[in-house]
């Protein structure tokens, strides 16, 4: 399994924070936020990480990140040259992942607490059954992600991207567990009405074929989608107490 890291955000709702410096790289606690997605990496036994930056991300997270071999990691990096949405980010990645099965990672999404491994366990397994799986949780905001229905048996059988009515709480993290054949449904994603093509009709796909299933989130996981003032201050209180709790 190769991991792919998505960095080319510019954070345009976090300036004044941003405006120098890609969100990505601000602080949640005593590390750099892309230093979570890095730990989800090394947790999956992943070696092998292409990260996705653009031309005003790619100088400081080469210079903050390097070869990878500081996280015992092989870090290569793939250039998005305009800001189409996550699946033309994703896109880049074509030719590293191609034979592979894939885990997908939002830099921007901060995932912290014990729970992770069991996650991961699980979403290899999916892995193994020719399944995609995303990592899911209930979440009161769920108008801001996309949001799903989940059956008896785990699989996700209809996903919304943020709606404005959501029809459930549940929605679709930042973790993604892809099989190699992910490759062979990028191509059919359309631009939607954002002007972007959106990584919904990616999961489209796999809810079409059944193959596709939500991994809850435990009570000893934390997620927290740090691209808001409230979400990225309550990301960095929740990590200094996992911290003091890991220490003591």
């Amino acid at each position: 399994m190769r991991g792919v890291i998505l960095a080319a955000g510019k954070g345009t709702r976090l300036k004044p924070l941003t405006t120098v410096i890609p969100k990505i790289m601000l602080p949640i606690y005593d590390r750099p936020m892309i230093y979570y997605s890095i730990d989800i990496m090394k947790l999956a036994n992943v070696e092998e990480v292409m990260v996705i930056v653009s031309k005003d991300t790619e100088e400081y997270i080469k210079k903050q990140l390097g070869d990878g071999s500081e996280f015992g990691l092989k870090i290569c990096y793939g250039l998005q040259k305009e800001a189409l949405g996550t699946v033309d980010a994703f896109k880049v990645s074509e030719e590293f992942i191609l034979g592979h099965d894939s885990l997908l990672l939002y830099s921007d999404n901060v995932f912290l607490g014990e729970g992770l491994e069991k996650l991961i366990q699980e979403g290899k397994l999916n892995l193994s059954n020719g399944y995609a799986s995303i990592a899911v949780c209930e979440r009161e905001d769920a108008r801001r992600f996309g949001v799903i229905d989940i059956d008896k048996e785990g699989f996700i059988t209809s996903i919304e991207e943020k709606p404005e009515n959501p029809k459930t709480n549940l929605v679709v993290t930042g973790i993604t567990f892809f099989p190699s054949d992910v490759v062979l449904k990028l191509p059919n994603v359309k631009k939607s009405s954002r002007g972007e093509y959106e990584m919904a009709d990616v999961f489209s796909q796999y809810i079409e074929l059944n193959r596709f299933r939500g991994i809850p989130l435990n009570s000893d996981a934390f997620w927290f989608d740090a691209g808001t003032y409230d979400t990225l201050l309550d990301a960095n209180i929740k990590a200094r107490e996992v911290d003091n709790k890991n220490q003591n």
